[in-house]
């Protein structure tokens, strides 16, 4: 009977302590099992390894970071801010994605350009209160840095900036994120002006090089240089004649009619000096060269010859209708034409004066007035 309840005392020992066990075991099962799902929902500060100069969050607003991903809880989907530090943000265990929605506004309205669109993110187990510190892979960084013109920005950039800078938590007390994004938008519309009066002031630069270019080969178009002197052709004339220098005679024939000189320059000692006759003649005062020589003009009147002859001999000799209205025009500056000279003639005869001396005060103003030894 002993025998009996000894074994039956051993029996509920036994059964005791396996009861026991068992407890203990489903215990532990359980405290791990809060203990896991408390890990997997706790948070940890993340600290991102920003590169930014100068980037200071306590006058300015922070840099928006869009969290997308899922862990323990599901998905996410959330805006955090970070510092000048990187620091700020803070997740639990899980995968994400890292994304920079838009730019923090410095004191002074800066907006800034990130070198980096965005980074992934795996949270595993971590002790808890641990820290996590993001590591790039080499050879990557996030690197803030002001926009260097800020002309360049648009009314959704700020706007954007505005936007975040608005939301809790991105701006430090005392700082309005409207305020950031006066100066903001401010500072791009003074970079604009800026940018606009530079393109002015080069474009009016532009044109006067431009126009002092144009100038100077007018200039050179009408330049004439002989052995010892030099002289300028009306602008008139450009592109309408040629200049033949040979020494110290140039010989300014028409263009059009190669053939027909307009006038003629040449040296001549200043004792043998004539002032030629109707038809052919001096064109303005000698310019003394030196003591004994002086420079000479010299032209045809054409209108006067050919009209004379028309009228005389009823119909063109020496010259053509065509040249003469032509040699006219070159020789009066336009302000005569050949066809009045002519119809004068036809009322007043053809010793008629009146447009006679019209090659003689235009060539005399506009080429030998011009005249400069050298």
């Amino acid at each position: 009977m002993d025998q009996g309840n000894k074994a039956k005392r051993i029996i509920a020992t036994v059964l005791a302590i396996v009861a026991l066990v068992l407890v203990a075991a489903v215990g532990f099962v359980g405290w791990n099992k809060v203990e896991a799902d408390r890990a997997a929902r706790e948070r940890h500060s993340i600290t991102l390894p920003l590169t930014a100069t100068p980037f200071d969050t306590s006058t300015g607003s922070k840099l928006p970071v869009h969290v997308t991903g899922t862990n323990a809880s599901g998905s996410v989907d959330e805006v955090q801010f970070v510092d000048d530090q990187g620091a700020g943000m803070s997740l639990t265990p899980g995968t994400y994605q890292l994304d920079f929605p838009a730019s923090p506004i410095a004191a002074d309205g800066s907006l800034y350009t990130l070198s980096s669109s965005g980074l992934g993110l795996t949270i595993a187990d971590v002790d808890r209160g641990a820290s996590v510190a993001v590591n790039l892979p080499e050879g990557t960084e996030i690197a803030l840095a002001p926009v260097d013109d800020p002309a360049t920005t648009s009314d959704d950039d700020v706007n954007r900036a505005k936007d975040y800078a608005s939301r809790e938590g991105a701006c430090p007390d005392g700082v309005s994120a409207d305020d950031l994004a006066g100066k903001a938008a401010d500072k791009r519309n003074q970079a604009l002006a800026d940018k606009k009066a530079a393109e002015e002031k080069a474009a009016a630069e532009q044109r006067a090089a431009e126009e002092k270019a144009a100038a100077e080969a007018a200039a050179a178009a009408r330049h004439v240089k002989a052995a010892e002197y030099e002289f300028d052709i009306p602008q008139y004339w450009v592109g309408r004649v040629n200049a033949q220098v040979n020494g110290n005679e140039v010989d300014i024939y028409s263009k059009k009619y190669p053939s027909r000189k307009v006038c003629w320059v040449e040296v001549e000692k200043t004792e043998y000096l004539v002032a030629g006759d109707i038809g052919t003649s001096q064109m303005g005062l000698p310019v003394p060269l030196d003591s004994t020589r002086s420079v000479q003009v010299w032209a045809n009147r054409w209108a006067y010859q050919a009209a004379s002859d028309f009228w005389r001999n009823q119909g063109y000799a020496s010259i053509s209708h065509d040249e003469a209205v032509e040699l006219t025009d070159l020789q009066s500056g336009g302000s005569v034409s050949y066809d009045a000279v002519e119809a004068s003639m036809g009322t007043n005869g053809p010793e008629d004066p009146t447009y006679m001396s019209a090659p003689d005060d235009y060539i005399s103003a506009n080429v030998t007035d011009t005249i400069k030894p050298l």
